[in-house]
This record gives structure tokens, sequence and C-alpha cells, in this order.
């Protein structure tokens, strides 16, 4: 790299133009109230970029993102991405105080790397005014790197004293866990790395960790520390630059390690200049595809288009675009907003499959011989590629599968181990019954006599033998075994899919509590027992008590009420569906649906949990020790209707 710095500049050039119904707008209109502005693109890069993989200077470009706020800060009105927007004029109300924000390279990505080291990050803002009847000055945006840089060097004496396999870790969080937002320098990986900095308040410090083994005597040598960000930039990361040599040295007869860090400030320039279109769908995120359905964004210029706006959509194996018609099954119907924001959802589409979707308009055009008629003006220039989700079940969601242990007594568990199909041999689903068969009755049996899918059923039932009261239990994880007299138990499976929602059919039959445990909830021998069934997905990182798995990442103790986690608010959980039973006598069969709540759409699941229990308080010994639950034909859902959902659905 050399010293050169480098800015972008955003030039604006903005104009008063007001009048015409197409978009070749020609002349001024005194009466109107609102201008135009143009953004008209280039790029001059003085600086070698890495072979590595990095953005090249047309896709920093292309990607790069423009923001425009109306005056006062009072809203977002419009937001480009220069590849969609190029040659076209923007139309605004007269108004002073508006601004531009631009967000170019790495951090513009649709999937930004929080670290990374081949790509910088670009951002600056300015105000600029839209006045009638007149060509303003340029408005030129500064948008300098916001990334914090480190540049890293090992002095001769790390590879003197270190075998080739040390690594030096640099994180802006202490401890940080998720190899994702980290830098690993070593030996063949030096120089440049990048930070995104979303939180220039938290992430004010440079974390580093060392790790390598000493030449001299094979052990393992670890130092740590923290560089905080400069007085001279507030305390923020944001644009710094920290140029580090790690030296280790011999000091009387005593190994020391030692760090210099030069806080140099410095800045890299690109110009660019800006052109966006005013009409074309947003890039689609992956929060908003989902298997069997996607979310459209995008904007119209309402001066424009005065016609209805739709999506047309096909998939990306069909040669070419059907003519448009309303009534085709592969057309939806656009909703915009006074602003010209529009939205729109695409359902019913097959998941794991690519698709192409556009923006067609029927809007009004007049002919030369000023006559008007309906037709369709289709916005090819607006195409978006996306491919939907993967749909994901459950192994054996109708308990077909299962083969009896032998213990002290015959005890079911629910995967085949006579098959040659490997799915049927998929130790997915498990319960307490390990623990009860030693004292001679089942938790969790098989149901010949009622069912409402294939052959077989799960039976949860709660039963109290000697000195211990067990719920019955059916959960996807793994018995972990026994603490005394107390179970330990992994819940979770590897799972990545993003269901909408969950069905499955339900018998519940509960009875007066009349087993209370101690330091249990305020159940009693007047209460009535319940029942739940509980779904989650998360990232959960091993919730161990005592040594959970990767494949099964929440343990839960019986012994040590501090394990007995709230599944629904752990941090790591994205979302969450439950339902209680209720019933004193017998409900028979019934079916219920339940909308799976997001509480974070941008992370995507590693695991699911599903939890039953015919005594919900069975973790702290309370309950009916005559309570049973029946399931059967656990669904999970992917379609848009199920996401609709404000409460369950029961049939």
């Amino acid at each position: 790299m050399n010293n050169m710095k480098k800015l972008i500049y955003l030039a604006i050039g903005v104009v008063a133009m007001l009048m015409a119904t197409s978009c070749e707008k020609d002349s001024f209109n005194s009466t109107s109230g609102e201008g135009g502005f143009s953004l008209a693109l280039s790029v001059n890069n003085n600086e070698t970029l890495s072979s590595r993989a990095a953005l090249t200077q047309n896709e920093i470009v292309d990607n790069a993102k423009v923001d425009i706020y109306m005056p006062n800060f009072s809203g977002k009105i419009r937001s480009y991405k220069y590849s969609e927007i190029v040659d076209e004029i923007i139309y605004l109300p007269t108004g002073n105080g508006y601004r531009v924000d631009v967000i170019a390279g790495e951090a513009a990505q649709a999937n930004p790397d929080k670290a990374n080291f081949e790509n910088k990050s670009y951002a600056g803002s300015a105000d600029f005014d839209i006045v009638a009847n007149q060509i303003t000055n340029d408005v030129k945006v500064t948008a300098k790197i916001n990334n914090a840089i480190t540049k890293v060097t090992f002095d001769q004496t790390i590879a003197e004293n270190f075998n080739e396999g040390y690594t030096l870790t640099f994180a802006l969080a202490e401890n940080e866990s998720n190899a994702d937002n980290t830098l690993v320098y070593s030996a063949t990986q030096t120089g440049e790395g990048y930070f995104i900095v979303d939180n220039p308040i938290t992430e004010n410090k440079l974390y580093w960790s060392f790790v390598g083994t000493k030449t001299s005597d094979g052990t393992e040598f670890n130092a740590k520390g923290a560089i905080e960000a400069p007085e001279s930039t507030g305390g923020s990361l944001v644009g710094t630059r920290h140029t580090m040599n790690f030296k280790y040295v011999v000091k009387d007869g005593k190994l020391t390690f030692t760090l210099v860090v030069d806080k140099e400030t410095t800045t890299t320039t690109d110009k660019i200049v800006w052109t966006p279109t005013s009409t074309g769908l947003s890039t689609i995120k992956n929060k908003d595809i989902w298997a069997k359905f996607v979310t459209i964004g995008g904007d119209v210029d309402t001066k424009e288009y005065d016609g209805d706006v739709y999506v047309q959509y096909r998939k990306s194996s069909t040669d070419e675009w059907a003519t448009p018609d309303v009534n085709s099954d592969n057309m939806v119907k656009a909703t915009v907003d006074d602003k010209g924001v529009l939205s729109a959802v695409i359902k019913n589409l097959e998941p794991a499959t690519d698709y192409q979707c556009r923006l067609v308009v029927y809007d009004t055009v007049t002919a030369e011989d000023g006559t008007t008629s309906q037709q369709w003006v289709e916005s090819v220039v607006s195409e978006k590629e996306f491919t939907t989700a993967v749909d994901q079940q459950v192994p054996n969601r109708s308990f077909e599968d299962y083969h009896m242990v032998n213990a002290t007594s015959d005890y079911p568990r629910f995967y085949r181990t006579d098959s040659d199909i490997e799915s049927h041999r998929t130790e997915w689903w498990d319960s307490g019954n390990e623990a009860s068969a030693g004292y001679g009755y089942t938790i969790c049996a098989v149901e010949t006599s009622s069912v409402k899918d294939g052959s077989y059923a799960a039976k949860l039932q709660s039963r109290y033998a000697i000195a211990k009261f067990a719920a019955g239990n059916l959960f996807s994880g793994n018995f972990a075994g026994l603490d005394g007299l107390n179970g330990m138990v992994d819940f979770g499976r590897p799972f990545t899919a993003r269901p909408t929602g969950v069905s499955f059919y339900i018998r519940y039959k509960g009875g007066t509590v009349n087993r209370n445990g101690s330091d249990g909830p305020l159940v009693t021998n007047k209460d009535t027992d319940k029942g739940q069934i509980k779904v989650a997905l998360g990232t959960w990182s091993n919730r161990t008590y005592g040594g959970a798995t990767a494949e099964c990442p929440v343990r839960v103790n019986t012994a040590d009420k501090n394990t007995f986690w709230d599944i629904q608010n752990l941090p790591e959980t994205i979302a969450y569906a439950e339902h209680i039973c209720t019933n004193v006598e017998d409900s028979g069969w019934y079916k219920v649906t339940l909308k799976l709540n997001y509480n974070k759409l941008n992370v995507f699941p590693t695991h699911i949990i599903i939890s039953a229990a015919a005594s919900m308080y069975g973790d702290y010994f309370n309950g009916c020790d005559s309570s049973d639950m029946y399931l059967d034909d656990i669904e999970l859902l992917y379609d848009y209707e199920t996401s609709q959902l404000t409460g369950p659905k029961i049939e």
C-alpha cells in the first residue's frame, strides 16, 4: 500500500426540472413546487487493489448505496444502489436541508464481513437544497474510510522463538467467539485488515491475543491486551489505522513480550459521481427470502407513473417473460405509499428454487396524436434474482420408527435399529425413559389404538415411582444420564431452515396436581395440571452444565435450577412458539397450528428445540401422576399465511 490519501467524492448536480409526463422532462414550470437532481458516477482510484478477491473498482461503484433524507431529518425518502439508478433524474419538492448519505465498499454489500483482509468501507454525508427553476452548485460528499484498520508486522524474533503455527487474533469485543468477527494474523497473513465498526461507543477498543508454541521447550505461550481508540478522534476507532510490530525478546534471562503501536490515522481516496434511477426494485435481502415466499421492496417515481404497479416473477429456468396479465398467477400487485415506496409479497413459491422478478406498470400512455391508452410498461432494468430458502422437516415426525430397549422393563426409543434406510435410523427424538425404566415405568410410550397419521403415535404419561415424580416427556435431543436421581437432558438438534410455524395433533388429559416438589412454581393440589409443547429456533452456544454437545447444545440438569433455561428469552433464541393444554377430561384429538414468532430476522438458526411435557412443571417435580398427552404428525410450516397468524389455530 502507498501513502496516497484517497477520498470518495460524490458530486450531485441539482436541477429544477418540473414538467412532462414521461422520462424526458426538458423545461421548467414556475408554478410547481418541485425540483430535481441527477447523479453521475465515475471512479479515479490510484491505489492498487489487493489480489485476494477484493472488490474491483466497478464493484465498489455498482454496489455503493445512496440514501436521501427529507429536510430536518424527518425521514428517509429514497435508497439507491448505483447499478440500478444510472442516467435518471430524481424529483423532489423544493426545500432546504435535504441530506445525502453514501456508503461504499464492504459495508454496502448484501452480507458485509465484520472483519476482512480484502475490502475497505467508506461513508460520508452532506446537506443540499432543492431550488425551483434554477441549477444549484454541485454538492460534494467526502466519504472517508470508516474502518478500524489494523496493520501488523512480526519482528524476526517471533520466527526465531516460535513454531510457524503462531496466531495473533484481533477483535472489537473481548473474548469474541464468532470467527467471522475476528482477524487472524500469522506467519503467512500480515498486512492490513479492516473492521466495520457498527457501534463506535461500545466498540472503542481493539482486543488482541497471541498464541504460539515456543521452539525452546515446546510449551504454549499466551499473551493478550487491548488498544484504545486515540483521543484525537474523540475516542472512536472509525477511520483509524493502527500500525503494529510484534516482538519477542530475552531480558535478564527472562522472555518478555512487547508490542509497538503506531496510532497514525490516515485515509485513502476514491472519486465517485452518482446517477440513480427513481423507479426500480431494491436489492432483496436474505432476511426477506423464505422457503415459500419473498418480500419485495423498491421505489416508484409517482410523477413518472400513475398506473397500477405489479411485480412479475418467473423461475430462472424459464426462457422468456410472459406477457403481463393481472389475472396471471405470476403477477403480484404492489402497494405504493405517498412517498413512492413500494412493497409486495410473492407467495406460493417452491423451496430451494431460483427465481427472477421485475416491475411492470399498467400505465396511461400518450401517443403522438394525443390519444391515451392503458398499456404495460415493463421495467426490465429493475430485474432481480433470488433463490428461495430450503424447507426442512423433523425426522420421524409421526413416530412410525421406533425400537424397544431392554432395561429393567422394555421402553421405546423413536428410531429404528433394523433398517437399511439411514433416515429411519436417525437418533433425533429422545425422552426420560432411560431413567424411569430403572424404576419400572415408562413415561413415553408407543400408542397404537388411537393415532392420527400412520400406525403409531407418542404417548407421554406423567407417573410417580418410589421417591420421584416424572413428567411424561419427548424432545429433540439426547437424554444425558442421571445426576443422582435427577435427569440430565441435552436439548436441540442441528437445523438451518426458517419455518414460519408448526402444526401437530394432540390429545390431553391433565387431572389435578397431586405431586409437589420443592422450590417449584406456585402450584398446589387444587390446581389443574398443564401440558406444554414448545418449539424454538436458535444459535445456542453450548448452554452447558457438565458438557452439552455441539449436536445438542442446551443442557438442563433437574438437580440444578440454574440450568432451567428460559428458552424463549435466551439471547441466542431466534424464534419461539408454545401451546399449553389445560384439559381436565380427555380432549380427544385436535389439531394445533402455531406461528413461530421471530425476534431476529437477520440471524439464521443452527438448531431447533421441540419439547413436549405432559406436566409443564415436571422439572420441579410438580404435577399430576396420571396426566397423559398424545402427539402425532408434527409438521413444520413454511407458508406466508402461517406467518400472519395472531394466535394459535385450533381445529
